[in-house]
């Protein structure tokens, strides 16, 4: 199962690095508004396609009509009712008809926000820069073994492991002293893992973490999966956020992204010709 998922990561990493490309001279702010816009755009027009349209727009514009009969005859508490039942039974069936393809959506939804953030989430480690990995294993027996990390040489260790048996822990500090993607290795036993870490100024794919939870390597799927066989569940690279901005105010590429997709998918849905 690993395999499919690392295969998977590895098709939609390098879908991404071609798509990205061009706008990589961008402010990383103006780029994911960019990306978002287009994204809001691609998931209202595949809506239309997946979706009843026309059962949709018939449902709609019956709960128009009955709301305007609820205001018509609001002195008829009888029928009133009725009209309210039949109400709530139209927006049961909207909702069934949105919920269904709006469900489909989420799961390429999903692949699309872990990739994009490794873009917008985490920053590459300036030069000169100090931080710390962190070497996570589940604690099986109670005691570490004994596990060692040497870096390429753009990264330096700066600190012996520090062990931390009660949560599982192997800690170091490392720093950076040249741009580029360097890898850290790490032997436990007679096997040997590996941890990129990404170094430098430019806003490019960082993985700030390898894991061997599915789930959150769907939040952040830079790197192959671990194996948890010697019960290593994670190997952390602690990277700056990616700083995004706009008229001076701070600004969270989650928020941004799903605000300017949704804006701009409900802005372009009439031209679309698609009923939400």
């Amino acid at each position: 199962m690993n395999a499919i998922f690392n295969s998977s990561g590895e098709f939609l990493k390098a879908l991404f690095a071609i798509l990205l490309r061009p706008l990589s001279a961008l402010d990383p702010t103006y780029a994911l508004i960019f990306i978002s816009a287009l994204f809001g755009i691609l998931m209202v027009f595949i809506f239309g396609r997946i979706s009843s349209q026309d059962r949709i727009f018939g449902v709609k514009n019956r709960i128009r009509g009955n709301l305007l009969g609820v205001r018509l005859f609001r002195h008829d508490l009888g029928v009133v009712f009725k009209l309210q039942c039949v109400i709530l039974r139209d927006t049961l069936r909207y909702l069934t008809l949105t919920g269904v393809p709006l469900l489909l959506l989420t799961v390429p939804t999903v692949l699309i926000l872990g990739e994009l953030n490794l873009y917008f989430g985490s920053a590459p480690l300036p030069v000169d820069m100090a931080t710390i990995v962190t070497f996570k294993i589940e604690d099986r027996s109670g005691s570490l073994p004994q596990v060692s990390m040497e870096a390429s040489k753009g990264v330096v260790v700066e600190s012996p492991p520090v062990r931390a048996p009660s949560r599982g822990e192997i800690s170091w500090r490392i720093r950076a002293i040249q741009s580029g993607l360097e890898t850290l290795t790490f032997q436990i036993g007679d096997r040997k893992l590996y941890k990129e870490v990404r170094t430098g100024k430019e806003w490019v794919a960082t993985s700030s973490y390898r894991t061997a939870s599915v789930l959150k390597w769907l939040l952040s799927p830079g790197e192959a999966l671990l194996d948890d066989a010697e019960g290593v569940v994670l190997i952390e690279v602690r990277h700056p956020s990616l700083k995004l901005s706009m008229w001076g105010y701070s600004l969270n590429w989650v928020a941004l992204f799903l605000f300017t997709s949704i804006l701009t998918g409900f802005g372009f849905k009439k031209s679309l010709g698609v009923e939400i």
